[in-house]
């Protein structure tokens, strides 16, 4: 069905709808003609389910435009971090950001970005302003903004906390004031020179690389590795033979081709592409490293080559896809905002049927499990603000291990057996009184690839809980009890840098709980090896090296990191230097 309407359960979209998202656990529809956005706190798993919030209006039946820190006017993006919303408000040439998840309709925005305030409209073409903005996101602690008709990308290191903040790096233009659509050197469209007319692809990636759909190019640019510089040039052209080719698959679609794409997203190590004007996604089974790679799983056309028309052979099935416009992924699901035609968002899960893709990075994370235990207070299985985590409380296994919650209610088990697993928290490690809100056992099903995540809420007499101290910042994870996993974008950095009297190195890792060693390498200008500094686990974040414990009359000019897991498996950064004194 198509039907289109003004309620918790029916959209009115348009063809501008570019991106439904999520806060790991939920989903988040920007309802465009509507001008509002609707949220989900929990992935639907029935057709025609319910919004639980709405904002832009006080209620469900609301549809008005308007231009203040409540209403919206064509609302096109509704992305997370996990913690805070953000909506490109398009006609308003802004991006409203809410610095926690909404918890009643019509909450209004904290900040606005591309005005001034909120209610200033206009567009414009400068460092802290925008024109007509189709999507956003975050990579990482990056905020970055697709500013379509400025044809360009805004990076701002940090989440903007003030109205009107200025992006420190631009993709696609040579500087803040420009919106051309050819590179400003060559006269004509090359590997940094981006055209978005109609794009409202949220760029996707890690510190590693950044892909972009660069939209009426008709092609995904992959830059390597992040920028940190305006005006980059991408590494891998994808849809095209080369960087200077636009061409729009005039003669058929193929497995290399792409008409208009408008939407990217990673799945373990696999890239997909919404192959928009096609009318289908493209899978790539690893992210290319080669110009023009082909495509090796389709979704919403049974053929390469067949024929690009909406919902082919027999109408509108569960199948089918008609000129959507937004997609993204989430855990294990695929979300596509099938708008112009259906006024439908459609649910894919991946692991159910992509059985074939290789999943996860280099260590084996499809093992691990984590969660939070917290203090339910209006005992709804969900964890509000103000609801803390519980510390001391032990979450067994059936596998005959356990662990024990932090002072934020957070535990882990770094490697369980893939399969059908019950996780059941310890009660007699509940303050007396106590009633577990949520299942207890849980049943979890640990897949191969992804992160599994299992959270319990419990209801805990007021005068035990007033002796407790546990987190008040908002919960870890956005989730009562999900065994809905979520992908670890892996991160392995490490930079040096040479003080008066030491050497001092910074460390990032975000699958430090899989690290069973690690090695220092420390290099001379020749790249010789000079000393190798091996630890049990991984480095500490900081770590100081005194120049003087080295051998006598090597200079020290480059370095190294190497983590290792139980099994003997390395991953390695490249090698780093010294910047001269």
């Amino acid at each position: 069905t198509t039907s289109r309407g003004t309620s918790a359960t029916t959209f009115n979209f348009s063809t501008f709808v570019s991106h439904i998202g999520t806060d790991g656990t939920g989903l988040l529809v920007p309802d465009t003609n509507n001008h509002r956005v609707l949220i989900y706190k929990r992935m639907p798993d029935k057709n025609g389910a319910a919004a639980d919030i709405v904002l832009g209006q006080a209620d469900f039946l609301g549809s008005t435009n308007g231009r203040n820190s409540v209403k919206m006017d064509q609302p096109v993006c509704a992305v997370s971090d996990g913690i805070r919303l953000a909506v490109c408000d398009r006609a308003n040439s802004r991006v409203l950001i809410w610095n926690s998840m909404p918890t009643v309709n019509g909450q209004p925005a904290d900040v606005v970005v591309g005005q001034t305030n909120f209610s200033n409209g206009g567009s414009g073409v400068t460092a802290s302003t925008l024109s007509f903005p189709r999507a956003a996101g975050w990579i990482g602690q990056k905020f970055l903004i697709v500013d379509t008709n400025n044809n360009r990308v805004l990076v701002f290191n940090q989440t903007p906390t003030t109205n009107g903040a200025s992006a420190d790096l631009v993709i696609g233009q040579p500087n803040f004031t420009s919106n051309g659509i050819v590179d400003t050197t060559t006269g004509a469209v090359s590997a940094r020179s981006l055209r978005l007319a109609g794009s409202g692809a949220t760029p996707v990636g890690s510190e590693e690389e950044l892909i972009i759909a660069d939209s009426a190019n008709n092609r995904i640019l992959i830059y390597r590795p992040f920028p940190t510089t305006s005006y980059p040039y991408a590494k891998v052209v994808l849809g095209q033979p080369n960087f200077t080719s636009t061409s729009n698959n005039a003669d058929g679609p193929t497995e290399r081709s792409m008409r208009l794409p408008e939407g990217v997203g990673i799945f373990g190590k696999s890239l997909l592409v919404l192959d928009t004007t096609n009318n289908r996604v493209l899978v790539y089974d690893n992210i290319p490293e080669e110009n023009f790679a082909p495509a090796h799983v389709l979704i919403g056309q049974s053929d390469f080559s067949n024929a690009t028309s909406c919902n082919p052979a027999g109408g509108i099935t569960a199948k089918t896809i008609c000129a959507a416009e937004g997609m993204t992924i989430s855990g294990r699901h695929l979300l596509i905002a099938d708008s112009s035609f259906a006024n439908r968002v459609l649910i894919f899960d991946l692991l159910a049927g992509m059985q074939a893709m290789q999943l996860g990075p280099q260590f084996n994370q499809g093992k691990a499990v984590l969660g939070k235990v917290f203090a339910d207070t209006d005992g709804d299985g969900w964890q509000e603000e103000g609801e803390i985590g519980l510390e001391g409380v032990r979450v067994a296994s059936d596998t005959g291990i356990f662990a024990i919650t932090d002072p934020d209610g957070k535990y882990h088990f770094p490697s369980l057996e893939v399969g059908q697993r019950l996780l059941k928290i310890d009660e007699t490690t509940l303050p007396a009184g106590s009633a577990v809100t949520t299942s207890n056992p849980h049943l979890a099903v640990v897949t191969a690839g992804v992160l599994t995540k299992v959270s319990f809420g419990v209801k805990v007499p007021a005068e035990a809980l007033a002796a407790r101290t546990g987190t008040k910042e908002g919960p870890l994870l956005k989730v009562a009890v999900s065994q809905d996993p979520v992908r670890l974008q892996r991160e392995l950095a490490i930079t040096g840098k040479k003080l008066e009297n030491r050497l001092q190195f910074l460390i990032r890792c975000n699958y430090h709980l899989f690290v069973a060693r690690s090695e220092l390498v420390l290099y001379n200008a020749g790249r010789r090896e000079i000393k190798r500094i091996e630890t049990a686990g991984l480095l500490p974040y900081q770590y100081e090296v005194n120049p003087a414990d080295m051998p006598s009359g090597q200079e020290i000019a480059c370095y190294q990191l190497m983590v290792y897991d139980q099994d003997g498996r390395v991953d390695r950064t490249t090698v780093g230097c010294f910047e001269p004194a």
